[in-house]
């Protein structure tokens, strides 16, 4: 590496234990989503979907974080276990239907 702004004492030690931690807590957190995900029968990336669509879909656009085809395939799943119901007077996307 040829950080300096990443260099403390002129040694990466600080740094590479800062990566390393990060690591080992997205590993804890990826545990924990398995496990809610599994109490209530859902994949991980089907719970943060659900999680995502409680959190962000009345504040934000959901499609920042994930493609379209993700949330439409995901949703859909969500819909079809009743855990999602969709607002059958918002017109769908294009895409939903089939038109491009």
């Amino acid at each position: 590496m040829s950080r300096p702004e990443l260099l403390i004492g002129g040694s990466y030690r600080e740094f590479r234990h800062l990566v390393h931690r990060l690591l080992d807590f997205l590993a804890r957190h990826e545990k924990l989503r398995a496990g809610h995900a599994k109490m209530i029968d859902l994949a991980g990336n089907e719970y943060t979907s659900l999680i995502s669509i409680a959190h962000l879909a009345i504040e934000s656009d959901l499609s920042q974080h994930c493609s379209g085809a993700v949330i439409v395939s995901t949703v859909g799943k969500l819909v079809a276990l009743g855990l999602v119901h969709t607002d059958p007077l918002r017109p769908q996307p294009r895409h939903a239907d089939g038109v491009d």
